[in-house]
């Protein structure tokens, strides 16, 4: 009898609760600060909402992330291999995040511990809802009933089909982050300039293009889909406290694949929003390269 394949992840993933839930899909909090209070991020942002973390971004406040632990990756992974199963983790990019490296740690203890479970950490080299988009896809092989190899190998050829792209509103939280210097983001500010940004090959987020004016940086993103996607058949989609805003990228799409039916719109959570700030929206998608 083949033994159940699970899937871990991280919060940086943004999932919206109902599909974490659906999926089944075990979720590695990751952690953010402000004025040196910690809090946990978890789909449930049980200890703080959304919407209160982006209050405090508007006030100028500024908070800092931090990766998972090997405790943190721990204690979601052990009990897996208790039960069993075959384990599949898909991590934070390691270009942006030392996360992964701490699922490896903690699935070379599992191999040591449990030598007949089957488990693999996978580097997603992708943030946000394209992390969110990569689980969800191999979520939903795991759910059809594939085997742990069929898991893997569809998971790998994610790798560098994953498309992202971000523009963002609010110059001042790069600033404050320490992403932008305070001349740039004057200036950047006092011309209404919208940088776009992607997720590279390597996993790394970099500025690609800048527009004036905020309806034209989101008519951007909608023109980077029309280049890029190969399926049209699933797009998910993330804000920063502006949900207007990805409506109206989602309606745009809509208009050009009327038969799209699996649009996902989700928050940016605080550990990519710590970076980008309000007013960010991001597009992801399958293309045959990024």
């Amino acid at each position: 009898m083949l033994r159940k394949v699970v899937l871990v992840t991280d919060s940086c993933c943004d999932l919206p609760l109902k599909i974490v839930n659906d999926y089944e899909i075990n979720v590695i909090p990751m952690h953010f600060a402000f004025s040196g209070i910690s809090y946990l991020d978890t789909p449930t942002h049980k200890e703080m909402s959304v919407s209160d973390f982006y209050l405090k971004l508007r006030n100028k406040e500024v908070a800092i992330t931090s990766q998972a632990t090997i405790e943190d990756c721990l204690n979601v992974i052990k009990p897996l291999a208790n039960e069993g199963y075959d384990i599949i983790c898909l991590g934070f990019s390691s270009a942006l995040s030392g996360t992964v490296n701490s699922m490896r740690l903690v699935s070379d203890m599992i191999k040591d511990e449990f030598p007949n479970i089957n488990i693999s950490v996978i580097d997603t080299l992708s943030a946000s809802l394209g992390e969110g988009l990569y689980v969800y896809l191999v979520a939903k092989k795991i759910k059809e009933g594939y085997d742990f190899q069929k898991v893997l190998d569809y998971a790998l050829s994610l790798q560098n089909k994953i498309c992202h792209y971000f523009t963002v509103d609010d110059l001042g939280t790069l600033k404050r982050g320490g992403r932008l210097s305070a001349s740039k983001a004057f200036l950047g500010s006092l011309l209404n300039l919208k940088p776009l940004l992607h997720v590279t090959t390597e996993g790394k987020l970099v500025p690609i293009a800048k527009k004036i004016g905020r309806k034209q940086s989101l008519n951007m993103l909608v023109d980077f889909f029309k280049q890029k996607c190969s399926d049209p058949s699933i797009i998910f989609i993330s804000h920063g406290s502006c949900y207007s805003d990805a409506e109206y990228v989602k309606n745009k799409i809509i208009d050009i694949y009327p038969n799209i039916n699996d649009v996902v719109i989700g928050d940016i959570g605080p550990v990519i929003g710590a970076h980008s700030g309000p007013g960010t929206v991001a597009i992801f998608f399958i293309g045959e390269e990024r």
